[in-house]
């Protein structure tokens, strides 16, 4: 059977765990050939969900395709390195997304040619038609226009894209086992993982980038070197494989504070308060886009906007433009559950099996303290495979408190600690059992109103502004068209909680303030709230939040909103910089 067809690229939302997007959809509606045959329904499918990973260009969809479309031999070929593997490849074939070509060749392999506008590239398929399971996936070529994305940067190509996505993957890392545990068994040969001292160097690592204030990147032949200096200096050396799926080969991690070389970097000075404007004026030029709120012995020194909220339509970003916040709704959430404790209805050693008596017996003797202090030993997030989006597909809150309770714990609560996502969730979902009112409507009653939050609120309410009231997200996937949240749909009890908010600097810096000043909480509440100091918080959809403040009494603070995430070494030290300047609380 002879087939070959051409199909323009159409924007998309992207779908389920399947990762079967609109070129799957394009490929259904395709003309017939001459000889009245096009491609069968197994072929599109199959086509299309490989067109959809490779478009959304994420680790999720990534990871997704690897679990679902893999033929058991191809799998197992691939190891633990087959996320990687689709990961170099979105990064390969990102510039040459456009137009796709399929075309069955003699030997029975499917060719895919991709078209761009910056460039081509080819794919040799091999289809088990009978299960619609992919037994190989070759990139034949690349031509070099496809390496580059918009303006001629774009990411780097196979090895270096991977390099690149290990070396932030370690600067993101966290000591928790199984962050520890992920990212050995994803990231690393087998022979290297394997090796009794990985845990710890990787925990090592991990201590060093939560209290970097300046973080280096460089290459040394081989190898590449992660420079951290701050509290724990450590000069983290990895080579990576020549090979697919460019897994790391070597670690080393050096902490004597001396190292020399290629890797070194000086450590980066807080920035003075009198150079804020003209620094961020200056980033505006490697990439940056958000508004910037800085706050001085109580008095607001700089608030401006920066970039584009719509680079389509050239609106600027301003100092009243409304963003996703990422995670930040974890300290609305914990404001939320001190005010019941204020008010008596709730105590910190409140056991879940109060509000859930027929919780397992493993959950029972989880406390507020734990799930508010991270010691509960629930997993991070709660989602499952079959969601069609991670964060945004909805679930009601039964379903996540039933996923939540009946999770596998990590560790033994109160044994250990470790981020949950989740947890907050829960928190949220016993704000509503005790108040009697939905979560939305107990913070904007007992916050957001008071306060004069006016541009603050869940996913998918436009708040009574315009669309251009919202920056557009620039990040690794579109969840709409355009994407900004009001168009996200309502937030999802998968995130709720922990996330799915907008607001601007402003309006978080009234919250802070209220927070601190002791005009809604008050005494042991008050003091509980303000044990938590910065905070950050991002989404792949293109938007971050930071919120850099030396906590208790300070009534100092730096809080920028971005809408775009450039992948440029200046971005990290602007944050630790800005960090560091609240921090020292210098005089100029």
């Amino acid at each position: 059977m002879d087939y070959r067809h051409i199909l323009p690229r159409a924007s998309r939302i992207r779908l389920g765990a399947s990762a079967v997007g609109v070129a799957a959809l394009s490929l259904a509606v395709l003309p017939q050939t001459v000889a009245g045959q096009g491609p069968p329904p197994v072929v599109r499918e199959a086509v299309g969900a490989l067109m959809g990973m490779l478009e959304s260009g994420d680790e999720t969809s990534a990871r997704s395709f690897a679990d679902e479309r893999l033929s058991e031999a191809y799998e197992t070929r691939l190891g633990d390195g087959a996320v990687a593997y689709f990961r170099s490849l979105q990064t390969e074939t990102r510039g040459a997304l456009g137009n796709v070509g399929v075309e069955r060749s003699e030997d029975g392999s499917l060719m895919l040619n991709l078209s761009g506008p910056s460039g081509r590239a080819s794919l040799r398929l091999l289809l088990d038609t009978d299960t619609g399971r992919f037994d190989d996936i070759e990139l034949l070529d690349v031509s070099e226009g496809s390496r580059a994305g918009p303006g001629g940067g774009g990411a780097p190509e196979g090895r270096a894209g991977a390099v690149q996505d290990h070396l932030r993957a370690l600067e993101l890392l966290t000591p928790d086992d199984a962050q520890v545990s992920d990212f050995r068994r994803r990231r690393m040969s087998p022979t290297l993982r394997s090796r009794p001292e990985i845990p710890g160097l990787l925990r090592t690592v991990a201590r060093a980038t939560s209290s970097a204030g300046a973080v280096g990147v460089d290459g040394d032949g081989p190898y590449h070197v992660l420079s951290l200096r701050g509290g724990l200096n450590a000069t983290v050396r990895i080579r990576v494989g020549d090979a697919r799926p460019f897994l790391i080969e070597e670690l080393t991690v050096d902490t004597t504070g001396a190292a020399s070389g290629e890797g070194s970097a000086a450590p980066v000075e807080p920035l003075p308060w009198r150079d804020l404007e003209a620094t961020l004026a200056a980033a505006v030029d490697w990439g940056f886009s958000g508004t910037v709120l800085a706050v001085r012995d109580g008095q607001i020194v700089h608030h401006q906007g920066y970039g584009f909220a719509d680079r389509e339509s050239g609106r600027p970003n301003d100092v009243e433009t409304v963003y996703d916040i990422g995670s930040q709704p974890i300290d609305f959430t914990r404001a939320a559950i001190w005010l019941l404790v204020q008010r008596g209805e709730l105590s910190m050693d409140d056991a879940v099996s109060r509000f859930y008596p027929d919780a397992p017996a493993d959950k029972r003797g989880i406390t507020l303290r734990h799930l508010m202090e991270g010691s509960s030993g629930l997993p991070n997030f709660h989602h499952r495979a079959s969601d069609e989006d991670w964060d945004l597909s909805w679930i009601e809150r039964e379903m996540a408190e039933e996923r939540i309770l009946n999770a596998s714990l990590l560790f033994e609560p109160g044994s250990n600690t470790a981020l949950s996502h989740s947890a907050f969730g829960l928190l949220a979902a016993i704000v509503e059992r005790v108040s009697g009112q939905a979560y939305e409507d107990f913070l904007e009653v007992n916050f957001f109103e008071p306060v004069g939050m006016e541009r603050t609120g869940p996913y998918g309410d436009d708040l009574g502004l315009p669309e251009s009231a919202f920056a557009v997200g620039y990040g690794d996937y579109a969840a709409s068209e355009p994407n900004i949240p009001p168009e996200w749909g309502r937030t999802s009890w998968l995130i709720k909680g922990s996330g799915g908010m907008v607001s601007t600097p402003l309006d978080l810096y009234r919250f802070f303030e209220a927070m601190r000043s002791g005009e809604i909480l008050r005494g042991a509440a008050r003091e509980g709230y303000l044990q938590r100091g910065s905070s950050t918080g991002a989404t792949d959809r293109g938007f971050l939040f930071v919120h850099a403040w030396p906590g208790g009494d300070s009534d100092s603070m730096v809080l920028f909103t971005q809408n775009a995430l450039p992948d440029h070494p200046e971005s990290r030290v602007l944050r630790r910089r800005l960090a560091a300047m609240v921090q020292a609380r210098l005089i100029s």
